[in-house]
């Protein structure tokens, strides 16, 4: 059994799978399990290596997204790789997830082992003030986040314990079973909670005046802390 896997959708983004995979495997994540939402770069090639030495699994997912095909690739990763890892992360391919305060992501998830998932908040990062990625990998080109209070950072993504967990709920949550709670980084219970429809509007329109994300500041740690300082 896997001590942590994760499980991602993916589309288009060969470019940048080999960064993503090099930079979680030193947190000691040991499988990937991507679901190919009809791809026409070629992933495999990328990953030739690590798909040979079994590090990585491609699953071809022709369900659309517009038909939720991405809820329904996590809920399929769930229900039948439950038996196979002990923590579970879902995560997009732009998403780093790292422990600031331990090398090893499975280290850093033993103090959360009483409970059945971690609630991970985002840590949004912007263009850096970029109007082109000049071939630079992602953690190269966007060095520059949001303050942590920035409303969209209130969003989480989730690591669960699969053997604990009933079903996926939404894209950025779950359930559990007897009505356990997932916890934050600091150990708190959290409940997921859906914006307004207005809330979602007054997004949109701050979008227009900050088009290229919020204001950022430099910030040389990498995104989505597992345990926050």
């Amino acid at each position: 059994m896997h001590q942590l896997a994760i499980c991602a959708t993916i589309r288009d983004e060969a470019r940048d799978l080999r960064e993503w995979v090099a930079f979680h495997r030193p947190m000691r994540v040991e499988h990937f399990w991507l679901y190919d939402n009809f791809s026409q770069d070629e992933p495999e090639q990328v990953l030739e290596a690590e798909i040979e030495a079994g590090i990585v699994e491609i699953l071809r997912w022709e369900v659309p997204f517009q038909s939720g095909g991405q809820i329904q690739a996590y809920r399929h990763c769930l229900d039948t790789r439950r038996d196979e890892t002990k923590w579970l992360a879902f995560l997009d391919i732009d998403e780093f997830l790292f422990s600031p305060s331990l090398a090893s992501l499975p280290q850093a998830l033993e103090r959360f082992e009483a409970h059945p998932g971690v609630a991970v908040n985002w840590r949004g990062f912007g263009s850096s003030g970029r109007a082109e990625r000049e071939g630079l990998l992602t953690l190269e080109a966007f060095t520059r986040r949001a303050p942590t209070n920035w409303i969209r950072n209130h969003r989480v993504k989730s690591v669960v314990q699969p053997a604990q967990t009933e079903r996926i709920q939404s894209i950025h949550g779950r359930v559990y079973y007897e009505g356990a709670l997932a916890v934050n980084g600091r150990g708190v219970p959290v409940r997921l909670v859906y914006s307004s429809r207005a809330r979602r509007r007054w997004r949109r329109w701050l979008s227009v005046f900050f088009p290229r994300g919020p204001p950022q500041r430099p910030d040389r740690r990498h995104r989505r802390p597992l345990v926050h300082r």
